[in-house]
């Protein structure tokens, strides 16, 4: 017979069981119910998780492509020679180089904050660049325009290539713009040898070469060989011509991204893709040129590393591919960890 106390301990180890055996069945089931859940709300989920790894990804490859945006760039090519000291038919008070001076700068003054522009001359003490391709210091720019003077030859031909080649080298970094050569000269040039071979290699490489002849008798014999050629005889005239070839510039940056991918879109894919490869295909390199020609022109400083003022500047930054590819690479691996887990998750 079991005592008194005894009945009572069992009855109370019993009790205490049944309990804990029914919070455990509770707990079970709350369990069960949970990971019912859980696993119908992953995979409701799973395909939002896939569509949201591919989406930071996305991002990623975006953030390390380059900005698309069209560019200006241009290069003023002034002929300095002496012929340009020399007075406008119409004016006996103006000469030639102070007209295009004038003209120059009330142009530059209106150029957009983000073009890139340069000056050479034909004659320059310190080398070809009045302003090194890149972008423009209005101030110390028209200071250096302010000081140049008319003298010496007219080797057009030679500096035609300098300037093109400022060009291509911008062009090789950017990738995309609009490139522009415009030559203003009162005479027909000293080295028309190298006018005959740089231009239409300058041109077949998409560089625009525009042409503004100054008080001249007669048609320079760029008239019919340029994108287009403007008379200039006086100094409104001139300064009309030099603000209409940087208007024509500016146009054709804003539309040029627009107007190429409209042209592409009726086409079907495999031509449209053919097509985006010529368009990329571009040749950079120099022009092609003589020892003679290259050796007078040697001095000629980097495009973007001599300001006007003639003081070194720093070397232009580089973008930072490196540090793109390997945040791209991060991207990747943390995607497809996230896409591994939540499809773990759905599994269980």
């Amino acid at each position: 017979m079991l005592t008194r106390h005894e009945a009572l301990y069992r009855a109370w180890s019993g009790m205490m069981l049944l309990h804990s055996m029914k919070r455990i069945t509770s707990f079970s089931a709350t369990r069960r119910i949970t990971v019912r859940s859980l696993r119908r709300m992953v995979q409701r989920i799973r395909g939002v998780g896939l569509f949201a790894c591919c989406a930071v990804w996305l991002l990623l490859v975006l953030s390390s492509i380059p900005s698309a945006t069209a560019q200006q760039n241009i290069v003023i090519l002034l002929d300095d020679s002496g012929s340009m000291h020399e007075t406008l038919r119409s004016n006996s008070r103006m000469r030639k180089m102070d007209a295009a001076k004038s003209a120059i700068t009330t142009v530059l003054q209106q150029v957009p904050p983000d073009a890139q522009v340069g000056l050479a001359v034909l004659n320059g003490q310190n080398g070809p660049w009045v302003i090194p391709l890149g972008p423009l210091d209005t101030q110390k720019a028209v200071a250096a325009v302010k000081r140049i003077k008319a003298s010496g030859g007219t080797p057009l031909g030679e500096h035609m290539k300098v300037a093109a080649d400022a060009l291509l080298e911008a062009r090789q970094k950017q990738r995309y713009g609009t490139f522009k050569l415009l030559i203003i000269t009162d005479g027909e040039a000293n080295d028309g040898d190298l006018v005959e071979r740089y231009l239409p290699d300058i041109q077949s490489r998409g560089i625009v070469v525009d042409a503004i002849g100054v008080d001249m008798p007669g048609q320079h014999s760029l008239a019919t060989r340029t994108s287009s050629y403007r008379r200039a005889d006086d100094p409104e005239s001139l300064k009309k011509a030099i603000s209409d070839v940087m208007a024509e510039t500016t146009s054709d940056a804003g539309d040029a991204g627009q107007s190429d991918f409209e042209l592409l879109q009726p086409l079907p894919p495999e031509v449209a893709t053919a097509a985006l490869t010529a368009l990329s295909d571009v040749r950079n390199e120099p022009i092609a040129g003589n020892a003679a020609a290259n050796s007078r022109v040697e001095n000629r400083p980097p495009a973007s590393n001599t300001p006007a003022s003639g003081n070194p500047a720093p070397p232009a930054r580089r973008d930072d591919d490196g540090g793109k590819g390997r945040l791209l690479f991060i991207g990747l691996i943390f995607g497809f960890l996230i896409f591994r887990f939540v499809t773990k998750l759905g599994k269980r």
